[in-house]
């Protein structure tokens, strides 16, 4: 083809070819953009209209982020300059620029945070390692869980470095701790007349704004300075001078919990334990619209003219090459048996006999069809006090056949939590007069999977 007479392909949002698809002013928001391919069933990755992402072909990653199968237009993870975000709202939060090991950042105030927290992405940039690691127990009356939580010794300046603050912060397993609106500082002080004077250190012009720093009360105590807020009538913005600048702080028409970083607290880890299935697995989604994972399980599922329900496994578009795992997988059954036939092998056989008789399981083929193949490990989970089943067997799909080969769980999707939290559950019940309780036999629905996906959860036996 002839120089001229290439054209470059039109923005997916408008059909314009004067801009690329990234570039388009017509549908803005990442939200936004996933809404509109998702209603016109397009592809995430490549914006085609024949498949969906999970069945996309294309290799080609995100140039925004460099590590991502997904279109550059709806890409929500970190720029070099680490600004992404979404929401509206009129309320201006108390943020300050801060200079983090010499990546400028923001930080938001936080007098309600019990502790300072930092996001994952920022320590990845400074690939910082863990000056303390602790594992924070957290019990309630029905169980006990803890957790491991990374922490680090850092210190942080304001951006003209004549201010320095040392500080321990926790790591936060997330790119952005949360986003907001961009306030339009300038525009606040210029229809208020009372904030004459103020100069705010952040300028930037984008529409919306990351954190990635959370400062505690405690710190929020040693930045403030004797310069007296510059108040306004009441539900009026406060400026307010701190040694890591000037903030401004209003509560808006109305406040909107969407785009609030709620610091964990004991409700919050209360309902992180609720969130565990009775296996101790958790589901920690890691992309950001796993509600579109899940409309894509929806239209998937399919009904069988017996009764039951099949589904595909949710594989991630453009994962690695999972290898099949065979030799750990037997490495860990040698180990697993050693280690029952002291006392528990009688009650371990049974358990897998009686899900063969109930078809959970089956036994498979020498010879696996289909392009993924991968063997799972497994072990006991035993619980003495248990009142039914004293055993479980559970399966490690976080398992590595070796360090630059995936796990089945780096494949696959997570999809939204469902599960109705306790927390709801017990607020409802002091509502009503009688509660009625019930003990489930099992509290899974057995769902088959299609066999072209089974030989990807196969399991060695004796």
């Amino acid at each position: 083809m002839k120089q001229e007479e290439w054209k470059p392909k039109p923005c997916v949002y408008c059909n314009s070819g004067d801009h690329k698809s990234v570039d388009c002013d017509k549908i803005k928001g990442v939200a936004d953009r996933k809404s509109y391919l998702r209603g016109n069933k397009l592809c995430y990755n490549c914006t085609g209209n024949r498949h969906r992402a999970s069945g996309c072909l294309s290799t080609t990653r995100c140039q925004k982020c460099k590590t991502g199968f997904h279109h550059s237009s709806i890409c929500d993870k970190n720029s070099s300059q680490m600004l992404l975000a979404n929401g509206k709202g009129s309320v201006v939060y108390p943020v300050v620029i801060i200079e983090f090991e010499g990546i400028t950042c923001r930080a938001l105030l936080d007098t309600g945070a019990s502790s300072s927290y930092e996001s994952a992405a920022l320590i990845e940039r400074l690939n910082k390692k863990a000056d303390l690691s602790e594992r924070k127990q957290i019990e309630i009356r029905m169980a006990t869980t803890s957790q491991k939580i990374d922490m680090y010794n850092v210190q942080i300046s304001n951006i003209k470095r004549d201010f320095k603050l040392s500080m321990t912060l926790r790591k936060v397993d997330k790119g952005v701790l949360l986003t907001i609106p961009n306030p339009q500082y300038a525009e606040i002080i210029r229809q208020h007349q009372y904030l004459e004077g103020v100069k705010m250190d952040d300028e930037d012009s984008k529409p919306e704004l990351p954190i990635h720093v959370v400062l505690r009360a405690c710190e929020y105590a040693r930045l403030k300075t004797n310069t007296v807020p510059k108040v306004g009538k009441p539900g009026e913005p406060v400026a307010e001078l701190t040694s890591f600048g000037w903030t401004i702080i209003s509560p808006g028409a109305k406040s909107s919990l969407n785009s609030v970083y709620l610091t964990r607290n004991s409700s919050i880890d209360y309902e992180q334990l609720c969130g565990l299935d009775v296996l101790g697995l958790e589901d920690r989604p890691s992309a950001s619209d796993q509600q579109t994972v899940y409309s894509e399980f929806q239209e998937q599922l399919e009904r069988h003219p017996k009764g039951w329900y099949e589904t595909s496994l949710l594989w991630k578009a453009g994962h690695p090459h999972l290898a099949n795992n065979r030799n750990g997988s037997l490495r860990r059954l040698a180990n697993l048996v050693r280690k029952l036939e002291k006392d528990r092998l009688e009650q371990y056989d049974p358990i897998i006999l009686d899900q063969l008789k109930q078809w959970i399981v089956e036994r498979a083929d020498s010879n696996p069809e289909g392009k993924r193949e991968f063997y799972l490990p497994h072990k006991p989970v035993i619980r003495e006090t248990a009142e039914t089943k004293k055993m479980r067997i559970v399966f490690d799909t976080s398992t590595k056949p070796n360090q630059t080969s995936p796990s089945l769980n780096n494949c696959q999707e997570t999809g939204p939590p469902l599960q109705n939290l306790l927390w709801n559950v017990l607020v409802r019940n002091r509502f009503k007069p009688v509660v009625l309780s019930g003990d489930l036999k099992q509290a899974f629905l057995q769902d088959r999977i299609r066999e072209s996906d089974r030989h990807a959860l196969r399991f060695h036996w004796i």
